[in-house]
């Protein structure tokens, strides 16, 4: 699926760019942005069309799978990709309590420092499910939130 979107996206800014009329005339940005990873399996190739594009992208990662392939944060950072917190294990985070909440997204920031990826700065709540409690854990760690 992902690489159904990201053929997707590549194939439409193909086409705007093989028109400088309409790239011209655009006055915004289209964000790409990928969730779940990194990964062993996915992420060289993510990051493989993103260069070859020109593209950069925020890589949502998962504190866990950040914690358990370093180097593809490493190389998410080194590919010019922006590093986001996308929670450390993807859970309903509306049905959690304060307390883990705070567990989901510090443990994301700290493994994603572990492994290289620097302070995230952006974090986009599992299943786009927001309410007080999860805002107020983002504030408490300077993170803007970003839905889909």
């Amino acid at each position: 699926m992902r690489a159904l979107i990201l053929a997707a996206a590549l194939a439409v800014t193909s086409a705007v760019a093989a028109t400088p009329a309409h790239a011209a005339a655009c006055n915004g940005y289209v964000g790409l942005t990928f969730d779940d990873g990194p990964s062993n399996a996915h992420t060289p190739a993510v990051l493989n069309a993103l260069r070859q594009n020109g593209f950069r992208a925020t890589m949502f990662n998962e504190g866990q799978y950040a914690a358990a392939y370093p180097a593809q944060v490493r190389a998410e950072v080194s590919a010019g990709m922006w590093v986001g917190n996308h929670s450390y294990t993807h859970p309903h985070l509306t049905q959690q309590s304060q307390s883990q909440v705070d567990s989901e997204i510090s443990r994301t920031q700290q493994a994603i420092a572990a492994a290289g990826g620097g302070t995230p700065k952006l974090f986009r709540p599992p299943y786009g499910e927001t309410n007080a409690t999860v805002q107020s854990v983002e504030a408490k760690y300077g993170l803007r939130q970003l839905l889909i």
